[in-house]
């Protein structure tokens, strides 16, 4: 790459580049060993970091896992009852720990 600013000074291309040339070039990321998780069965931590939308699938979702047995419930369950997949849903509700994933027995 050229050091060279080919645009006139006092522009803000000019500015631009200088900002560019400055920066440090991105360090690739170290690649994990986890092994990705395949969520069959889940529970409710009622620990949630955020609050669902009242009227979203995702709030039932989350309801639906609440009022279920022992708070525990397979993703079959929720895809039957609610006619759709939901695997989108729980993620979320994974990252903002309202749910935790149950390891198979």
């Amino acid at each position: 790459m050229s050091t060279v600013n080919p645009y006139k000074e006092g522009t803000m291309s000019h500015a631009l580049q200088e900002a560019i040339s400055k920066q440090t070039p991105i360090a690739p990321r170290e690649k994990g060993v986890e092994k990705r998780v395949i969520i069959r069965k889940v529970r409710a931590t009622f620990e949630g970091t955020s609050k669902p939308q009242s009227a979203s699938i995702r709030a039932a979702v989350l309801k639906f896992i609440q009022d279920a047995p022992e708070h525990t419930t397979t993703v079959e369950a929720l895809e039957e009852h609610f006619k759709q997949p939901v695997r989108g849903f729980l993620q979320k509700l994974l990252e903002k720990n309202h749910i935790a994933v149950v390891a198979d027995e």
